[in-house]
C-alpha cells in the first residue's frame, strides 16, 4: 500500500485527486517517471515526476510489467502470455531500462499501485 504520492513537489494522498491507477498508467505510457520510493516510519512514499518523460512501453512490455508487478514469476508470465521465458525476460529488461527502475522498485511501486483494486487500461 502506498501512503503518499509526491507529485510536482506537493504531497497528495494516494486516494486523493490523482488516482493510483492513473499514476501507474502515466508511468507505463512514459508520461511520468518514478524518481524514488522509500519507507519512512510506517508509511511508504513514492516520488513521481510528471515533468520527466520516458519512452512509452509497448503493449507487450506493459503486459509483462503488470503481471510481474503482481509478483508472478517470469515463467508464469511467459506461459500466460504464450511466449518463451527468454522473451518475457527480454521484454522485462527493455521495460525496466525505459522506466529507469530496477525490478525491486518496480515490484514495490507498480505492484502497490496495481493492487489498489483498480484495473490499469493498457494503451493500444
Amino acid at each position: 500500500m502506498i501512503d503518499r504520492l509526491l507529485l510536482l513537489g506537493r504531497v497528495r494522498d494516494a486516494c486523493g485527486s490523482v488516482p493510483p491507477y492513473e499514476v501507474c498508467r502515466a508511468v507505463l505510457e512514459g508520461r511520468a517517471r518514478i524518481v524514488d520510493c522509500f519507507d519512512h516510519g510506517h508509511q511508504r512514499f513514492v516520488v513521481i515526476d510528471p515533468g520527466v518523460r520516458s519512452a512509452p512501453l509497448t503493449a507487450r512490455e506493459q503486459s509483462v510489467v503488470l503481471m510481474l508487478a503482481q509478483e508472478l514469476s517470469n515463467k508464469v508470465v511467459a506461459l500466460d502470455l504464450s511466449m518463451s521465458q527468454a522473451t518475457a525476460s527480454t521484454l522485462l529488461g527493455v521495460a525496466l531500462r525505459k522506466l529507469g527502475v530496477d525490478r525491486w522498485t518496480l515490484l514495490r511501486v507498480l505492484g502497490a499501485l496495481v493492487t489498489e483494486g483498480h484495473p490499469v487500461a493498457l494503451s493500444a
